[in-house]
């Protein structure tokens, strides 16, 4: 009988998981699933007096379940990412979409897409209500649309159905190469990057102040100074690149002067942009390259996020959600 006990829990607790997976429930917490079940309860902790060497293996595995689900944090990212509402660079989401009930497909879109197909569906461009209506349903990101313009607009038959055995596939190549811990790494570099820039772009302010002092200078000089000073782009130029602020006479010689002032902090802040550089190529461009736009969608669920530049189309690493 006792042993019945022990296979009744073995089969209530993996149709429990079976069914979290059937209806992907996010961020579950195993007390609920387990102790706050008074059925459950009861064959678990019989389970456990049953069969004791099999105890600490049973918790083991049980917090080995709980990580697994606290891992995924697709709601949270997707939630932040609609919270931002209408921005320059929008986030790069994954999504549900259905057609007039018809099969649903699964794709990357963004933020942006997302909200302006849902002004032509609801005939709505009140921001606040777009979002809310789209965060109803930011437990399953499944959304219908009837509207021809909305179809069109998030672009439902230009899409290709995601392969989720593409995403498996990539899910174990982000555990096996570290990726996250990589992308964490990247994330660090970037924000002490930012305060680097700051730093350096306050100096640079501080070397052209002290070289105007020095001595007297021409209008033209003035003006190359001050476009090489707030510049930093400039650290790359050569004088021919520089066009028409040095195409008076002895511009090179106030080029010459300016780069031998910064290069202590140039070479400095360089190096601190080579490292950024290097951690973006191995954590995002390399992967990217190797699986596509899947490779977004697999770190999703991680809580990392991506954005495209409103500048030049190109998809970067925003961040990892805590």
């Amino acid at each position: 009988m006792k042993y019945l006990h022990a296979a009744a829990f073995h089969i209530v607790f993996f149709l429990n998981l079976d069914n979290l997976k059937k209806h992907r429930l996010r961020l579950v917490v195993l007390e609920l699933l387990v102790l706050r079940k008074p059925a459950l309860r009861q064959y678990f902790f019989r389970y456990l007096q049953v069969v004791p060497k099999m105890r600490i293996l049973t918790i083991v595995f049980l917090f080995q379940f709980l990580n697994l689900f606290s891992q995924d944090k697709t709601v949270q990212n997707f939630e932040n990412a609609i919270n931002e509402g209408y921005i320059n660079s929008p986030t790069l989401i994954p999504i549900y979409v259905i057609e007039n009930n018809k099969e649903k497909k699964y794709f990357l879109s963004d933020t942006e897409t997302l909200y302006s197909a849902f002004e032509k569906e609801l005939n709505q461009t009140n921001s606040d209500s777009l979002k809310k209506y789209i965060l109803k349903n930011k437990s399953n990101q499944t959304f219908e649309f009837k509207n021809i313009n909305a179809l069109e607009i998030i672009g439902i038959n230009r899409r290709k159905n995601i392969n989720p055995k593409e995403i498996r596939k990539i899910n174990k190549y982000i555990e096996r190469k570290k990726i996250l811990n990589g992308l964490q790494e990247l994330q660090n570099k970037k924000k002490q990057n930012s305060r680097s820039y700051d730093q350096y772009y306050k100096q640079r302010m501080i070397i052209r102040d002290r070289i105007l002092n020095e001595k007297e200078f021409n209008n033209d000089e003035k003006k190359l100074l001050g476009y090489l000073a707030t510049n930093i782009t400039t650290d790359e130029n050569t004088i021919s690149d520089l066009g028409n602020w040095a195409s008076f006479e002895n511009s090179n010689k106030i080029f010459e002067l300016w780069n031998k002032e910064i290069s202590i902090y140039k070479n400095k802040y360089a190096e601190s942009e080579k490292i950024e550089n290097e951690l973006n190529e191995k954590f995002v461009i390399q992967p990217e390259k190797k699986f596509g736009s899947n490779y977004i969608v697999a770190l999703f669920k991680y809580g990392v996020n991506f954005y495209v530049s409103d500048l030049n189309g190109v998809t970067y690493f925003r961040a990892i959600i805590n």
